[in-house]
């Protein structure tokens, strides 16, 4: 497809499958993980523009690579790849990674059918949380789960514990792993079984050196792997100059074909699946009310008060909880922020810039339940009601030419704000606060 905003370039489409376009979980799940990949600006990260919606189609606009990904060059090639050809992509794909942990977010779905090859070689990760929220689809709406997802998920992000950088290097070693022997570190039997308890073979072909470095990452616990994706390259590369330095005249053993037909016939991506279990509590409760008691803002039993309230009177959920007198909408807010990672605004303590104000008239300023504030380090600060509007996303960064930074303030004090800032008057020189 081609993006008239974006001048015309050539974008790609994901679509949302037509059984979810109605989930409404399901498409505010896509438009928070649109949110935040779209902040990642990395050479090996595959660029995310933004969500869609019309009467007929969901879908997210990104970067287009013509190429294929690192699972179809595997498979079309018929045998695992070198080690150098390996080390080339690890570089870019652990630079990548680490650049996204910095920025506090993680990918949750490494794996070769998520990485794409550009046509000048270089490597492309795409898919950040996206695929991960699709898949939490699948299984909500089938109680399946896809089979190439879950070999090479790590073991805690199976129990669903909490995740931090070492999961996405745990997926990043299994990458690692099939990139190197044809296969996953598990593909038949009990795959769960296996990937919580059973210690992956060491690769024929390598080195012990190399084989324990790729073993370290796959650790059951992650405290037993590198501590990032970056460590797990430099000891990788270690690795590989010892094996070269003892054998100076040697040239890298040539990895095999997998069986007499090749890495497909081996192994199927797509021919099993395996049964996945939603936990209860999420399937019964909204997604912003588990949010809320996990951020401690409010207690269970507010929560199922709440949502009696809410089934016999109907309105928005936060509401009703102010309504009740649990929690004001500024601490809603803010827990809201902590998951998006959006700073809360205090309005009223904000020095607002005519220059910047003047990007937004007025009547898109009510409109869209949003204001600029100042210019901070290059970026236009923007306060917003709700930071999941992309609509009102994408007219702010069209009317503030791509340098708006999102912030997340109360309702009520944005259109305060708004009334005290955009007056008929003659704007007064220099800052004036709301």
């Amino acid at each position: 497809a081609r993006d008239i905003q974006l001048e015309d370039d050539q974008v790609a489409c994901k679509i949302l499958r037509r059984e979810y376009f109605n989930d409404r979980r399901a498409v505010a799940d896509m438009k928070r993980e649109v949110l935040l990949a779209r902040r990642l600006r990395h050479r090996n990260i595959l660029a995310v523009y933004t969500f869609w919606e019309t009467s007929s189609e969901r879908f997210i606009t990104m970067e287009y690579i013509p190429g294929r990904s690192l699972m179809e060059a595997l498979l079309d090639r018929g045998a695992p790849f070198s080690v150098g050809q390996t080390l080339r992509w690890l570089h870019q794909l652990c630079d990548a990674l680490d650049y996204a942990h910095a920025e506090r977010i993680l990918h949750r779905d490494v794996k070769p059918g998520n990485i794409l090859i550009a046509p000048d070689g270089s490597v492309r990760l795409g898919d950040f949380g996206i695929a991960r929220t699709a898949e939490e689809v699948r299984i909500r709406n089938t109680g399946q789960m896809s089979g190439g997802t879950l070999l090479f998920m790590s073991p805690e992000q199976l129990l669903g514990d909490r995740l931090d950088a070492r999961s996405d290097l745990y997926s990043l070693a299994a990458t690692v792993y099939q990139l190197l022997s044809g296969l996953p570190p598990f593909y038949r039997g009990s795959i769960i079984t296996q990937i919580q308890m059973k210690p992956p073979a060491p690769i024929a072909h390598l080195s012990d050196g190399l084989n324990a470095v790729i073993l370290k990452a796959l650790a059951k616990n992650p405290a037993g792997r590198q501590d990032s994706c970056g460590a797990f390259y430099t000891e990788f590369v270690a690795a590989v100059e010892a094996w070269r330095a003892e054998h100076p005249e040697a040239v890298e053993p040539a990895p095999k074909a997998v069986g007499s037909v090749g890495v497909e016939a081996a192994w199927d991506p797509d021919a099993d699946t395996v049964q996945g279990h939603a936990r209860a509590t999420e399937e019964q409760q909204p997604r912003m009310g588990m949010l809320l008691v996990q951020a401690e803002v409010v207690t269970e039993q507010q929560l199922a008060e709440a949502l009696r309230v809410q089934e016999a009177q109907g309105g928005k959920l936060g509401a009703v909880l102010v309504e009740l007198g649990f929690v004001d909408e500024a601490r809603i807010l803010e827990a809201i922020g902590k998951q998006l990672m959006v700073d809360f605004a205090r309005l009223e303590d904000e020095t607002f810039d005519p220059e910047i104000t003047a990007c937004v008239s007025a009547d898109t300023a009510r409109k869209r339940r949003c204001i600029p504030i100042r210019r901070e380090s290059g970026r236009i600060l923007v306060a917003m009601a709700d930071p999941l509007d992309l609509a009102a996303l994408n007219e702010i960064e069209r009317l503030c030419k791509g340098q708006a930074e999102v912030r997340i303030a109360p309702e009520s004090a944005i259109m305060k704000a708004i009334e005290r800032v955009y007056t008929e008057e003659e704007p007064e020189q220099g800052p004036r606060r709301a």
